[in-house]
């Protein structure tokens, strides 16, 4: 009798085909050329750089991990999955978190959160150890996300003396540090309103749903130049692009940085609401804006950007996410303060194995992503594997410029470079 398949199994599977499929890519290469064009002829004296990200497999695997796990736990804290029904497979997918996110190898953790999920019964001694791994800082967020919603749920079920007030501390220490809540009323009826779902606890038990990756392909649009000759007619921007040529002419730069920014902010908000509004354009590709996907980000950590999602109408499988903004928002999150290997289980380690190992060519392709680059002559660039490393790599090499200089001498790498072509 074989084993049955796992929902994050399954997701992984259909993410696969749905990776590999070349309708898909087509599809994608004709939006991201689409979008350049659009902003191009609809706001002359703005040059921005599009490029297209396709995102790599171990992200993928990554991804579904972290979705069921959420969904598990979310599901368990709330009452509408049972975590006896789903405990052994719980603990494989916490495990392999533990393993493949953070690498973390310490036996005794490993040991107190196996026991945590093999206990029926929350006793004081297997509360005060999970707090401790609570409270270390080698362990991501979200894994400490997952293990607050369990450690609240057994608590609820048990029958500990104190378990109203230890849930109601839980629930203060979980919601100020990493804003756990139960979902509110509103947001229950919304999911009702919106027709997918009959409740939001059909939307726990839909893991086939819950599990669909979103966002394999993901484009960016950076402006770069504005040109001194550019303007506009209404107010800020109006202004501000007189003030910034003002700094500009005066030799103010540190003004004219400023204010260049701040320009090319709005901007990023104008061609966002421009385009997403633009029917006859969405008709003409086949493309449906998802207005509740929209968001505006406005971040502490200095990332301000607009993100607009897309699906296609023939198959809505088809989903892209299309960025807005400015060439010193992209730096911040690229390389900066917003930079996703600033955020816990997200650091990026340069492979181990030397580039003249065939292994080498393998762990490479399983953990970068794929970019193609719009050129200024209107061809869309195929990034090669060695540039896509290079690019997703560029700080860690920045730091090891010996590294560079091994994979440039490499026999397998030395010459390979991408390639542009026509979208048709």
């Amino acid at each position: 009798m074989s084993k049955p398949i796992t929902p994050y199994e399954d997701a992984i599977k259909k993410s696969i085909i749905l990776y590999n499929n070349p309708e898909f890519e087509r599809i994608a290469d004709e939006f991201t050329m689409d979008m350049y064009v659009y902003v191009k002829e609809k706001f002359p004296g703005i040059q921005a750089e599009v490029v297209q990200r396709k995102k790599s497999i171990k992200s993928i695997y990554g991804k579904i991990l972290n979705k069921e796990l959420e969904r598990l736990s979310k599901g368990i804290y709330l009452g509408v999955l049972d975590l006896e029904n789903n405990e052994e497979y719980f603990k494989t997918l916490i495990s392999k978190r533990m393993r493949k996110v953070e690498k973390f190898e310490d036996k005794k953790i490993e040991r107190i959160i196996n026991n945590f999920f093999s206990d029926n019964i929350i006793n004081t001694k297997t509360l005060e150890e999970l707090k401790l791994v609570l409270e270390n800082e080698e362990i991501d967020e979200e894994t400490k996300k997952i293990l607050y919603r369990v450690l609240i749920a057994k608590i609820r079920e048990s029958n500990r003396q104190n378990r109203e007030q230890e849930i109601k501390q839980l629930e203060k220490e979980s919601y100020d540090i990493y804003k756990i809540k139960k979902r509110s009323i509103a947001q229950k009826e919304k999911a009702i309103k919106d027709g997918r779902y009959s409740t939001f606890e059909q939307e726990l038990f839909n893991a086939e749903e819950f599990l669909t990756l979103r966002d394999i392909y993901g484009m960016k649009c950076v402006i770069n130049v504005i040109s001194d000759n550019f303007e506009w007619q209404e107010e800020p921007l109006k202004t501000m692009l007189q003030d910034r040529l003002s700094a500009k002419t005066l030799g103010d730069d540190v003004r004219f940085k400023e204010l260049d920014n701040e320009v090319k902010i709005i901007l990023s908000k104008i061609i966002a609401a421009k385009v997403s509004t633009d029917q006859e354009f969405m008709d003409k590709h086949g493309l449906i804006h998802m207005e509740d996907k929209r968001k505006s980000h406005n971040k502490p950590n200095g990332y301000r950007a607009e993100h607009l999602s897309y699906l296609c109408k023939d198959n809505t499988s088809y989903r892209f996410e299309w960025q807005l903004k400015s060439d010193y928002c992209d730096m911040v999150a690229h390389d900066g303060t917003a930079a996703h290997t600033q955020r816990s289980g997200k650091k990026r380690v340069l492979p181990k194995n030397n580039p003249n190992n065939p292994n080498f060519d393998k762990e490479i392709k399983f953990m970068i992503p794929k970019y193609k680059v719009v050129q200024e002559t209107g061809r869309l660039y195929r990034c090669s594997d060695l540039e896509n490393f290079i690019y997703y790599f560029q700080k860690n090499i920045s730091e090891q410029p010996e590294y560079y200089d091994e994979i440039m001498d490499s026999k397998q790498y030395g010459n390979d470079f991408g390639y542009s072509y026509e979208v048709k």
